[in-house]
């Protein structure tokens, strides 16, 4: 719901900035840091209460519209360098933000995320070098574990159950697979079993953590996240993380493009 006071609240594309419409009478529009808070700026509205608001795709202007019909374009692109800038992260601290992005609560996960995004000189290659360490997914290795739920020793198909648990949704594909191929009982029953906890899972996979640590680079967008995101889609051995960097770079070019 949006605070009392508002007719209504947006996000800038990016999700760093809010934008308040007031709800009295000849209010304004309130730009806030989404992070904290703070305000960045108040944009004065002629024609009454602002019944629509809408941020351009890069972010870099806003539109209001009034019921009289009155419509208003800001440009808003010098705002967020009013924010004061956050103290780079420890390296004890950026090993707990980079715990917290694995939390199952998401808003502890999403603070991390902020924490990261604006502290780049030291969050950016800390994230790259996490990132790049991410194995991609082995299918010969998956089959393998997969064949290990039916193995006669107890201990090695509890251990693959676990590992193919930890791989989390990328291995729920070669999972359900092998489920439709009329596997024999145990494993039948342990594969059901991992599709029914994957597909319920409340714990956080390394594939969701990667990924927010992915928009903490985008959302700083700082040079020092552009380098660690080209290093990461030119080469990063997970799959998913290097298809994922490249998304974010497209959308980064994207946003600063001068029209």
């Amino acid at each position: 719901m949006p605070p009392r006071g508002a007719a209504f609240v947006v996000f800038s594309p990016d999700g760093r900035v809010m934008a308040l419409a007031e709800r009295k009478q000849d209010g304004s529009v309130l730009l806030l840091d989404a992070a904290n808070g703070w305000e960045l700026a108040e944009l004065k509205v002629q024609g009454g209460v602002a019944t629509a608001l809408a941020f351009a795709p890069d972010g870099k202007t806003i539109a209001s519209g009034c019921a009289d019909g009155t419509t208003l374009i800001w440009d808003i692109k010098q705002v967020e360098t009013r924010k004061t800038p956050a103290a780079e992260l420890s390296q004890e601290t950026l090993t707990a933000r980079w715990t917290d992005l694995s939390d199952g609560d998401a808003s502890r996960a999403y603070r991390a995320v902020l924490a990261l995004a604006s502290s780049p000189k030291t969050a950016a290659p800390y994230l790259q070098e996490r990132l790049a360490g991410l194995e991609g997914t082995n299918e010969k290795r998956t089959t393998q574990l997969i064949l290990d739920l039916n193995d006669n020793v107890f201990d090695v198909r509890e251990s693959a159950q676990k590992e193919l648990e930890k791989l989390g949704e990328a291995a729920l594909p070669a999972v359900r697979q092998a489920l439709g191929a009329n596997p024999p009982t145990e494993s039948r029953r342990r594969l059901q079993d991992l599709v029914d906890r994957l597909k319920k899972a409340t714990t956080v996979t390394e594939e969701v953590r990667s990924l927010r640590a992915l928009e903490a680079l985008e959302r700083s967008g700082a040079p020092e996240a552009l380098d660690a995101l080209r290093a990461l889609a030119k080469g990063a051995p997970n799959a998913e993380v290097k298809r994922q960097a490249k998304a974010s770079l497209n959308r980064l070019v994207g946003r600063n493009a001068t029209p």
